[in-house]
């Protein structure tokens, strides 16, 4: 089940004390609504009652998809493997659910691209697999964004006759949506098949999946 915690937070700006509810688990097949409200970042979103100022707040937070068998573990400040506590509770996880995939991300963002990868029905470890290629597959991107920009998938667009990978390309001041062949995906689906005795089935363990994960696989 989900589970909230009530805290007190100073505004940044005014300083008005007030109360703002931090989801520490959020099961999404027993509260569906809760899963949209941090989709559209509704759940993470601060808005002061006096100044109205509006920031997120990253904090821990395990995500519980038990249709998908999927869990991701939203921690900011990262896995510190001399964490005591922390590791009794990663192993007590794998342990109750050591047939689920198990995810671990640092930002909100990198934790809704996890959520709609396995709601299009996805591999995560596929579509890192893609992101190397994507420059190359669109030159535009350099001239539009610069040369420092991040690819994060955002759904699959099907047509009569298509069907596309939707991803957002943002960089520190802008943003663009870039949609490539689905043929791309599979492409990296096959990379993946050829070097499942490197990566595994992905499931029964805390994995970090993004860019250096696949590269160092």
């Amino acid at each position: 089940m989900s589970k909230p915690a009530t805290m007190s937070i100073d505004c940044y700006e005014c300083h008005t004390p007030q109360k703002f509810v931090m989801w520490q688990t959020l099961n999404s097949t027993l509260d569906p609504e809760l899963k949209q409200d941090l989709l559209n970042r509704s759940l993470t979103r601060f808005t002061c009652s006096k100044c109205g100022l509006e920031l997120e707040l990253i904090y821990p937070l395990l995500y519980h998809d038990m249709e998908r068998e999927l869990m991701i573990w939203l921690r900011p400040d990262g896995v510190d493997e001399e964490d005591t506590k922390l590791k009794e509770e990663l192993s007590l996880a794998e342990r109750e659910c050591g047939h689920h995939s198990l995810r671990i991300v640092q930002t909100v963002i990198q934790l809704i691209e996890k959520i709609l990868i396995w709601d299009c029905g996805l591999d995560d470890r596929a579509v890192e697999m893609m992101k190397p290629m994507l420059p190359s597959n669109s030159p535009q991107l350099t001239g539009q964004l610069g040369s420092d920009f991040s690819f994060y998938f955002s759904g699959v667009k099907e047509t009569c006759d298509a069907k596309a990978l939707v991803f957002d390309v943002a960089s520190e001041s802008t943003s663009v949506e870039l949609t490539v062949p689905y043929n791309l995906y599979l492409e990296s689906t096959g990379m993946l098949v050829s070097r499942l005795a490197e990566f595994g089935d992905g499931r029964g363990s805390w994995l970090r999946v993004d860019l250096k994960h696949v590269a160092k696989a």
